[in-house]
């Protein structure tokens, strides 16, 4: 599996721990936050036409569309999952 530089990259049927994802997941934040920098300033990034607005757009379009796959799945699974979880997010933001 590719990744960026610094991000863990898991393979297919890994299991890693917490503190693994947790780490995983700051490494892609600080990633991610350092692209939409790059791409402000000058104009580009990699593989992306368009502003740089548009590309944080596309970041939380694609976030969304994967919190919507964790939430059916936990649903088929018969997970009921409490509207904290599924709303905290907005809730948050509301707040900010």
């Amino acid at each position: 599996m590719r990744s960026a530089k610094g991000v863990a990259a898991f393979p297919r049927g890994a299991e890693p721990t917490r503190k693994e994802l947790t780490a995983a997941l700051a490494a892609s934040a600080e990633g991610v936050a350092d692209l939409l920098t790059r791409a402000e300033e000058t104009g580009k990034a990699p593989m992306w036409k368009g502003p740089a607005a548009s590309l944080l757009a596309y970041f939380a379009a694609h976030e969304a569309h994967h919190r919507g796959q964790i939430l059916v799945s936990l649903r088929l699974a018969g997970v009921k999952v409490p509207n904290e979880v599924k709303y905290g997010l907005w809730e948050q933001w509301r707040q900010a």
